[in-house]
C-alpha cells in the first residue's frame, strides 16, 4: 500500500504543479457548462410573469405558488374549466384539483390533480417542467400535517392542449437531453488531460523503463497510476457537477429556486453517476495509453471512444430512456447517459440506476485487472 501511495503522490505533484493543467482540467469544464447553459437559459426564459389558472385548488398549494412572487394566479370555478382549456390563450398552465382534495388525501385517499399546458408556447412548456416540483413541495407539506403517515399520495395527470405542430416547440426538453452529452464530453476531456501524459508520456520519455526496472511490483505501479488518475478525474467531474448545479435553475427558467427545481436526492444521484462514470472512462483511456507508444498516439486512439460517448449521450434525444428494457443499462457509457437524463427529468428508475452503478463497478474492476496485466507484459510496455 505504501508503494501505491508513493505512485499516487508522484502523480498528484505532477498535476498540481502544472497551472495550465489545473486550469484546463479542473476549472474550464465547469465554467463552460455554467456559461453555456446560463446563456441558453437567459435566451429561452420569458422575464414576464407567467399566468397560472387554478380550479378547486387548496389554499395551501396556492400559497406555495404565491411565495415565489413570479406568477399571476387566476382562480376559476369548475364551470369555467372547459372554456379555458378550449381556448389556450391568456394562460400558461391550468391546474385542476379534484373537489375536497386535501380532505381525501388526509383520509388516505388518492385524489387526482391534472394540469393542462400548451406545447406551442415556451412559457407553458417551462411551467409543465416545473409544476411537478411544486406538487412535490405540496405533498411534503401534507405529509407534515398528517404526521406519522407511512404514505401520502395523489395522482398527477397532464394534458397538452395545443392545436398545432408541437414537434418544433420542445426547446427545453431538447436542452435537457443534450446535457448528458455535454457532461460525457467534458468528463472524457478531463480524463484525457491526465491519462495519456501519465502513462504514454512516460513511455515516450523513456522514464517508464527506469520505473519498471525497480524492485517494485508492477501491479502496484498500475494500481497507483489508475487510482491517482481516478482521483484527479473525479475532481474534474466535480467541476462539471458544480457547473450543472449552478446553471440548471437558469436553464429551466425563472420563478423557481434551486431547491424547487431539484432536491438533494437529484444532486446526489448526479454526483454518484458522474464519479462512477469518470472511473470507467479513466480505465478505458488508461488501457489505451498503456498500449500507445506516445502521448499523441494515445490521444488519437482515444478520440473514437470520446466521439462514441458523445453519440451515446445524444441518444437521449431519440429515446425516452429505454425504460422498458433494464438490460440496456448494462451497456457502459450509454447507461450513464440515460440515467443522467432520467435524473434531469426527475423520473429516476432506481432499479436501472442500481444496474448502472453496479455494472460500472464491475467494468472498472475488470479494466483494472487488464491494466495490471499490461504492465506485467514486456511486449506491451517496451514495444517500439
Amino acid at each position: 500500500m505504501k508503494i501505491i501511495w508513493t505512485i499516487m503522490r508522484k502523480e498528484f505533484a505532477r498535476v498540481f504543479k502544472n497551472k495550465t493543467l489545473i486550469l484546463t482540467a479542473f476549472i474550464i469544464p465547469g465554467l463552460l457548462i455554467f456559461l453555456l447553459y446560463t446563456i441558453i437559459g437567459s435566451g429561452l426564459t420569458n422575464t414576464g410573469k407567467k399566468t397560472i389558472v387554478v380550479e378547486s385548488a387548496p389554499s395551501t398549494f396556492i400559497s406555495i405558488l404565491e411565495s415565489s412572487n413570479e406568477y399571476n394566479i387566476v382562480v376559476i370555478k369548475n364551470s369555467e374549466l372547459e372554456d379555458k382549456i378550449k381556448n389556450p390563450k391568456g394562460w400558461d398552465i391550468v391546474i385542476s384539483f379534484e373537489e375536497d382534495f386535501e380532505t381525501k388525501v388526509l383520509d388516505s385517499g388518492s385524489p387526482t390533480v391534472k394540469y393542462y399546458y400548451n406545447s406551442e408556447q415556451i412559457s407553458s412548456v417551462e411551467l409543465s417542467a416545473q409544476i411537478t416540483s411544486y406538487l412535490s413541495i405540496y405533498r411534503e407539506q401534507l405529509l407534515q400535517i398528517k404526521y406519522g403517515a407511512d404514505l401520502i399520495g395523489f395522482n398527477v395527470l397532464d394534458e397538452d392542449v395545443s392545436t398545432g405542430d408541437t414537434s418544433k416547440n420542445m426547446s427545453l426538453l431538447v436542452m435537457s437531453s443534450m446535457l448528458p452529452m455535454l457532461l460525457m464530453t467534458f468528463l472524457f476531456q478531463g480524463c484525457m488531460a491526465f491519462a495519456p501524459e501519465s502513462i504514454a508520456g512516460e513511455k515516450e520519455r523513456g522514464t517508464i523503463n527506469t520505473l519498471l526496472a525497480t524492485p517494485v511490483s508492477r501491479t502496484h505501479i498500475a494500481l497507483g497510476k489508475i487510482m491517482s488518475l481516478t482521483v484527479l478525474a473525479s475532481i474534474s467531474s466535480l467541476s462539471s457537477f458544480i457547473g450543472v448545479v449552478l446553471s440548471l435553475p437558469k436553464l429551466i427558467g425563472s420563478g423557481v429556486t434551486l431547491s424547487n427545481v431539484y432536491g438533494a436526492k437529484e444532486y446526489i444521484l448526479v454526483l454518484v453517476t458522474l464519479l462512477f462514470t469518470v472511473s470507467l472512462i479513466v480505465g478505458i483511456v488508461s488501457i489505451i495509453s498503456a498500449y500507445a507508444k506516445t502521448i499523441q498516439q494515445a490521444s488519437t486512439m482515444s478520440l473514437p471512444i470520446m466521439f462514441l460517448s458523445m453519440v451515446l449521450g445524444l441518444s437521449t434525444l431519440i429515446t425516452s430512456g429505454s425504460a422498458g428494457n433494464s438490460l440496456l443499462y448494462l451497456i457502459p457509457l450509454y447507461n450513464s447517459s440515460q440515467i443522467l437524463y432520467q435524473i434531469f427529468t426527475i423520473n429516476v428508475n432506481i432499479t436501472q440506476f442500481i444496474i448502472t452503478i453496479v455494472s460500472n463497478v464491475v467494468y472498472v474492476v475488470l479494466i483494472t485487472f487488464i491494466l495490471t496485466k499490461m504492465y506485467n507484459s514486456e511486449r506491451i510496455m517496451f514495444r517500439k
